[in-house]
């Protein structure tokens, strides 16, 4: 049985990646919608990128443990 794992820093990705898609909603409105996928775009992988950085020199300074999360076949979470 092949089981797969979601990361801390997936789900802290996946978060920030909210936020950017919300910031570029906001703030990037155009008539062109070719301009404002490519934009929006941008903002997304800019917000994933610095967050996780973030996420992972905070992790480190405060010496901070990793976490898996398990979803099959029950859902658990696991300290490694």
């Amino acid at each position: 049985m092949i089981e797969s794992f979601i990361t801390d820093a997936h789900i802290v990705e996946g978060g920030f990646a909210i936020i950017g898609f919300i910031i570029a909603e906001i703030f990037f409105k155009t008539k062109n919608v070719l301009v404002f996928e490519c934009i929006r775009w941008y903002i997304i992988w800019l917000c994933r990128k610095y967050g996780v950085n973030f996420y992972k020199s905070i992790k480190r300074t405060n010496d901070l443990k990793n976490y898996k999360f398990s979803m099959y076949p029950f859902p658990k979470i696991l300290k490694f």
